[in-house]
């Protein structure tokens, strides 16, 4: 797969898959989905806890929307 290209340069076929080659991906693929997913839950789960304490102290954090976003 083409993940150090902008995403500009990869063939038709991966810049638009048909089912097909969605499915075929995802089986191919699917360790490595699995892991990032895992790893953005946890990222997320400590930036909720994270900003949580933050506010609690008072203290704003400012960033883009994962880090504003979360525990309300």
């Amino acid at each position: 797969v083409y993940q150090w290209q902008p995403w500009r340069s990869w063939p038709a076929e991966q810049v638009h898959p048909d089912s097909q080659t969605v499915d075929l991906l995802r089986r191919e693929y699917a360790h490595d989905m699995d892991y990032h997913r895992f790893v953005q839950y946890l990222c997320f789960q400590q930036m909720k806890e994270v900003k949580k304490q933050a506010l609690d102290a008072h203290v704003f954090l400012k960033g883009d929307i994962p880090i504003c976003c979360g525990a309300e």
